[in-house]
């Protein structure tokens, strides 16, 4: 069970998180942690570790100046997660278990 956490304080954004990694049998420690930047994005992700993709394939869009902050989310942004999560999933059709805070 992975905890990501964010606090906002005088227009400064801090996130923190656990850097465990479990199945049914076994925790372990991951050696990278759950949260990195990209391109001006703060990214926590939990549950599978496909996450850890954005770290590395990730090029998010960058917003344009008077764009509405949850539009450009819920569209653009989201978008390209999704092309770049069809481009490199590798699974077994099995849904995306995976909650970023972004």
């Amino acid at each position: 069970m992975t905890c990501i956490v964010a606090v906002k304080h005088e227009n400064i954004i801090y996130m923190a998180g656990d850097r465990a990694a479990s199945n049914d049998s076994i925790i372990g420690t991951l050696a990278t942690p759950k949260i990195f930047s990209r391109e001006g994005f703060l990214i926590g992700y939990c549950g599978s570790m496909a996450g850890k993709r954005l770290m590395y394939h990730f090029d998010p869009p960058t917003p344009k100046p008077f764009d509405d902050t949850d539009e450009f989310m819920h569209t653009t942004f989201l978008n390209y997660l999704k092309d770049l999560y069809e481009k490199i999933w590798i699974g077994d059709g099995e849904p995306l278990d995976l909650d970023l805070i972004i």
